[in-house]
């Protein structure tokens, strides 16, 4: 309702989703979806929804992204863990905040929910800001 509200009170396009769905937000789905270990079916759906966007964002893009990186969480069906697991675990929140941590996201990229990905996860990443080092602790390393 407020996006709405947004955009035809206030002529405000940056709620669109063209303007949200920038190269460096589908790089930061993409670490995402390595980071849980993610389904081969969202390299398709993200190379689809780039190509509708017309994005230059190929399967060339997403090796790149692989091979730096790391698998946080196995969830099922890569793992024993269910979504719920790392839900509990602190979610997408969580998962988030350490990829930042590790510098491996666009922080300047809008959302829906906040202005830019720092202003999100200042708000919701539950462990903090403090620069911490987790790359030992990953189940899988980049690009394995």
């Amino acid at each position: 309702m407020e996006l709405a509200q947004r955009y035809y009170g206030s002529d405000d396009t940056a709620v669109l989703p063209r303007e949200i769905a920038s190269r460096r937000a589908f790089e930061n789905a993409m670490c995402m979806d390595v980071a849980m270990g993610g389904s081969t079916n969202t390299v398709l759906h993200l190379l689809a929804a780039a190509h509708e966007a017309e994005l230059d964002f190929a399967l060339a893009d997403i090796d790149a992204l692989s091979r730096r990186v790391p698998c946080l969480s196995k969830v099922a069906p890569n793992g024993a863990y269910l979504v719920e697991d790392v839900h509990r675990a602190g979610g997408v929140p969580a998962l988030l905040g350490e990829l930042n941590r590790a510098g491996l996201l666009h922080r300047d990229v809008h959302s829906v929910h906040a202005p830019d990905l720092t202003a999100w996860l200042t708000r919701w990443d539950i462990r903090g800001t403090a620069p911490r080092r987790r790359r030992s602790s990953c189940f899988t390393p980049p690009g394995r």
